[in-house]
């Protein structure tokens, strides 16, 4: 108890001083984006040219950028033993969000909007495809997935699950992921080749993976592509 109490007495004023600041963050955030959206409402509603345009320019833009799910710590002290635990933060929360975005109604309400859940989606599914436990919604149009698993097995049967056209490549050089791999003398977060020699994939396919996916999910990169 004795050391708790000294251990609080240290990281409180950090503690209070994160939530000041994380506040003070909130606080600005939500001024600038309703003063900005008011702005560019008014500006869509008005008949002249010089402030239509740019309003319409800007919100059809911002419509079209992803939103990327990744996971974050976790302080769950069960998993304390285990080395770099955060990743078990990220299975759940990825998995997590998976599952809450392909059974709920964002896609119905936002039906432009695209999601891409990193390292795969966290986790994959254990059940048929037809089996209830999985949403027998159509999420192809607007939920995706990295590919980001250094684990070929893994990565090999994501793409299998999620299907190509829903994979976009993705990989942490440098990262998390830099462990060697034996076979290769590469990190085996180096997944270009790796990715490239997948034999279950057409080229096509590969070249989905590649470029045509991540293009159509942010058409922000698809333009800088074909500049």
């Amino acid at each position: 108890m004795t050391q708790f109490l000294e251990d609080a007495r240290q990281f409180t004023p950090i503690l209070l001083e994160g939530a000041y600041v994380t506040v003070q963050v909130a606080f600005l955030s939500l001024v600038l984006s309703t003063v900005l959206g008011l702005t560019l409402a008014l500006m869509r509603m008005s008949s002249k040219p010089l402030f239509y345009v740019p309003a319409v320019t800007v919100i059809t833009g911002l419509r079209g950028i992803p939103i990327i799910v990744h996971g974050s710590n976790c302080a769950d002290p069960r998993i304390d033993i285990i080395p770099q635990n955060y990743q078990i933060g990220f299975v759940w929360e990825q998995y997590l969000a998976t599952q809450l975005l392909s059974h709920g109604d964002v896609f119905e309400r936002f039906p432009e909007l695209k999601v891409v859940v990193c390292h795969c989606g966290g986790a994959l599914d254990r059940w048929i495809k037809t089996d209830p436990h999985l949403s027998q919604k159509d999420r192809s149009k607007n939920l995706f997935f990295d590919t980001n698993a250094p684990e070929l097995n893994f990565l090999e049967a994501a793409i299998r699950q999620r299907t190509p056209a829903r994979m976009c490549f993705g990989t942490e050089v440098p990262g998390s992921g830099g462990a060697v791999r034996p076979e290769t003398g590469r990190p085996g977060d180096d997944l270009v080749p790796i990715i490239g020699s997948f034999d279950f994939l057409s080229e096509e396919e590969k070249h989905a993976i590649f470029h045509h996916n991540p293009a159509h999910v942010c058409p922000g990169l698809g333009a800088l592509a074909q500049g």
